[in-house]
C-alpha cells in the first residue's frame, strides 16, 4: 500500500531534510558526502528522498554509527529542527 502524501507531510519531511543537511555541515566536503552515502546505503536515509526521513530513524542511525558521540549530533539535529520550525 502506498503512503498518502499530504502538504503537511511534505513540509515536515522537508524540515527534517533541511535539519539533517545543516547538521551534517559539521563534516566538511568529502567526509559529508561519504557519510550521506553511508547513511543511504546502510540505513535507507537519503536526503534526496525526504519523504522517507524520520527523526527517530536519523537518531538511531547516528547512534549506530557514532556510538556515545552521537549525542553531539542528535543535539545539533534537534537544534536545527527547532530553527526550521
Amino acid at each position: 500500500m502506498l503512503k498518502k502524501r499530504t502538504v503537511e507531510g511534505d513540509a515536515a519531511a522537508n524540515k527534517i531534510q533541511a535539519a539533517l543537511m545543516n547538521t551534517l555541515d559539521l563534516f566538511g566536503g568529502e567526509s559529508k558526502d561519504l557519510l550521506l552515502l553511508y547513511l543511504d546505503r546502510e540505513y535507507g536515509i537519503s536526503v534526496y528522498e525526504p519523504e522517507n526521513l524520520s527523526k527517530k530513524k536519523i537518531e538511531s542511525a547516528f547512534e549506530a554509527v557514532f556510538g556515545m558521540g552521537a549525542n553531539i549530533l542528535i543535539e545539533k539535529f534537534d537544534a536545527e529542527l527547532k530553527i526550521v520550525n
